[in-house]
């Protein structure tokens, strides 16, 4: 079969698609202790089928498509990552599904489970978790299973680096993990071993992860709300455990959850730049982080002439919270957006759109592709000139 004139190894993609379901399958394995811990037994079953199908469904497909692994390949590789979203996606969406229903049939009275009753809604949430996109469709009260919590914060930071990072980290695919690796639109590198760069990029991640949950907690969290904060501030998805999202914290923790999201919308390989090899000077010297800052910094006090200009009353913080989790795509809020201005809600948006640097778990459209395109306009009026025309017409 071909598309474009491009051979598809369909075999080869469906072998490979199954090692990406083992990331849901050990999710669902290691979040049994979370039922454990909190005694929420009814969770159990739902966990071990997710675990049971994740892995069974590999082997199935390890063993027919054994003799085929080797023959994928860039094409193929961006449809392996195509279909492992998809599958990875429908198997999280079952504990969210399945425990929501139980708990209802229970005699459990909540608006917030009674939104994940519905297959749609729980496959939106394991969509959004898995994408770390951070839109959510739990926007009701009610009593609500700490498991399905840690869940939902746990499918953002696994997603956060992508399923294939997380895969190529405890594989050695050589080939085949460039390819896929590069399917996901990645291209930093920490080694010229794929397998190695993966490690280096999970080291990192869960170094700030570790980071992050040690200064939630010193500041006043809980030690369930920082893990499961740590979790979204670094993968820059934006899932909390509060219904209040971060209005009712101290300062002190706004400003910890800032410079996480800052430090999510750097890029991994500037990040093992300045941990392996001391070279701070990357952070100033790379153009795409240069701007980041400048827009982190520069978005913040334009917010705050625009709250001035508005008459809009209120602290320096919220602006600078409020852009930051914008511009990082993270989703955070210490204020309803009702408090801003249409002109400052719009600005907010357009932070959104671009997101954070390239290599980061932020979202949009990334500052390097930006500058790509603005140099790339920028290129087309330069050659835009009247000798360039007379030419044109000359031909």
């Amino acid at each position: 079969m071909t598309l474009f004139d491009q051979k598809i190894h369909w075999k080869s993609i469906w072998s490979q698609t199954g090692l990406l379901l083992h990331v849901p399958a050990a999710m669902a394995a290691i979040s049994l202790v979370i039922c454990i811990i909190f005694e929420e037994w009814f969770a159990l079953f739902p966990l071990l089928l997710v675990a049971a199908l994740g892995f069974g469904i590999r082997q199935l497909l390890y063993r027919i498509f054994k003799k085929e692994e080797k023959k994928a390949h860039l094409w193929d590789a961006m449809i392996i990552a195509a279909n492992g979203w998809l599958l990875c996606s429908l198997l999280a969406a079952i504990p969210l599904y399945w425990i929501s229903v139980e708990r209802l049939n229970a005699g459990v009275i909540s608006d917030a489970l009674a939104v994940f009753s519905h297959p749609i809604n729980a496959l939106f949430e394991a969509f959004s978790g898995y994408t770390s996109t951070g839109l959510t469709m739990l926007q009701k009260t009610g009593p609500f299973p700490h498991v399905l919590f840690w869940w939902r914060s746990f499918l953002e930071w696994t997603g956060g680096l992508g399923l294939v990072v997380f895969v190529l980290s405890l594989t050695h695919l050589n080939k085949m993990g460039f390819q896929l690796y590069y399917a996901e639109a990645r291209t930093e590198q920490m080694s010229s071993n794929i397998t190695r760069t993966a490690h280096w990029i999970w080291g990192i991640y869960i170094f700030y992860t570790g980071i992050a949950m040690l200064l939630f907690w010193l500041f006043g969290m809980s030690v369930w709300e920082s893990v499961n904060h740590a979790f979204t501030v670094i993968s820059t998805g934006g899932f909390t455990v509060s219904h209040d999202n971060f209005q009712n914290f101290s300062l002190e923790i706004q400003v910890v959850a800032i410079v996480m999201m800052v430090i999510a919308s750097i890029s991994f390989a500037v990040h093992f730049q300045v941990i392996r090899e001391k070279n701070w000077k990357v952070l100033w010297k790379s153009i795409q982080h240069r701007l980041l800052f400048i827009f982190i910094l520069g978005g913040w006090g334009l917010i705050v002439l625009l709250n001035l200009w508005n008459e809009t009353k209120g602290n320096w913080i919220h602006s600078f919270f409020e852009w930051a989790s914008a511009l990082t795509t993270c989703g955070f809020n210490t204020v309803n957006l009702d408090f801003f201005s249409p002109m400052v809600k719009l600005f907010l948006i357009m932070g959104m759109f671009i997101g954070g640097a390239t290599g980061s778990t932020c979202g949009g459209l990334k500052i390097r592709r930006l500058i790509y395109l603005m140099s790339g306009v920028a290129l087309r009026l330069k050659t835009i000139t009247q000798k360039k025309e007379k030419q044109i017409v000359g031909d």
